[in-house]
This record gives C-alpha cells, sequence and structure tokens, in this order.
C-alpha cells in the first residue's frame, strides 16, 4: 500500500516516498530494488534490522541505521561485512548516535567544578 507524498520542513529537496510493506526480507528486497541507499531508522535494530539488511544485500544498495545497539553493530559487521564489501556496498550502521558520551557527560560534572571545558575523543 502506497502512501502519499508528502513535504516535510527541512527536506524539501529530497525525493521520498511513504510506502507500507510486510517486515520480511522478499517484500523489503522488491521495495528497495532501484534505491542507492537504505536509511532505516525502525528499532530495536537487534530486533527488526536484519530483513533490512538482507533486502538491502539483495537489492544492490547501501545500509545505513540510526542505531545506539552495540551488539547490532558487532553482529552486523560479523554477519554481513564481508557480504556487503564483496558487492562494493556500504554497511553502517550507527550512522547517527542517539546517546553519546558528549552528550551525557556534562550531567555528570559537578556544578562547582573549576574546569570550564570538557574534552571527550569518541573511537
Amino acid at each position: 500500500m502506497k502512501g502519499r507524498r508528502r513535504k516535510n520542513s527541512g527536506i524539501e529537496s529530497a525525493d521520498y516516498e511513504v510506502t507500507e510493506v510486510e517486515h520480511a526480507v522478499e517484500a523489503l528486497t522488491k521495495l528497495f530494488k532501484g534505491a542507492q541507499v537504505v536509511s532505516n531508522m525502525v528499532g530495536p535494530f537487534i530486533k527488526y534490522g536484519p530483513e533490512v539488511v538482507e533486502a538491502c544485500l539483495a537489492a544492490g544498495c547501501h545500509y545505513t541505521d540510526t542505531t545506539g545497539e552495540q551488539d547490532w553493530v558487532l553482529l552486523a559487521q560479523e554477519r554481513w561485512g564481508t557480504k556487503f564489501a564483496a558487492k562494493g556496498l556500504l554497511l553502517a550502521p550507527n550512522v547517527a548516535q542517539m546517546v553519546t558520551q558528549r552528550e551525557k557527560s556534562p550531567q555528570h560534572v559537578p556544578r562547582n567544578a573549576r574546569s570550564h571545558t570538557l574534552d571527550i575523543l569518541v573511537l
């Protein structure tokens, strides 16, 4: 079932379509055919991600998502990393970290701390 096209503020130049399909590799593969990149925003990714990644691989498109789940990132690399690389495709879970040390650390700094800066290196 196809949704209607609509414009969202801030992405006026994007061409997109809202579509509903079964959450199964075959249905998702058919949906992704012809796409260059799929940006998955449906989690938890450890539960709902495998079918999307498999469909991207079958459809020949790059995969990104917005996960913060370390177990999902490691599973994706282990299970599909080599397969994506062999096809020249990008497998990039965790493109947008939802909670990072940079965001959380200031909450743990005492209000009377003398330092006015906080330097963090995320690897």
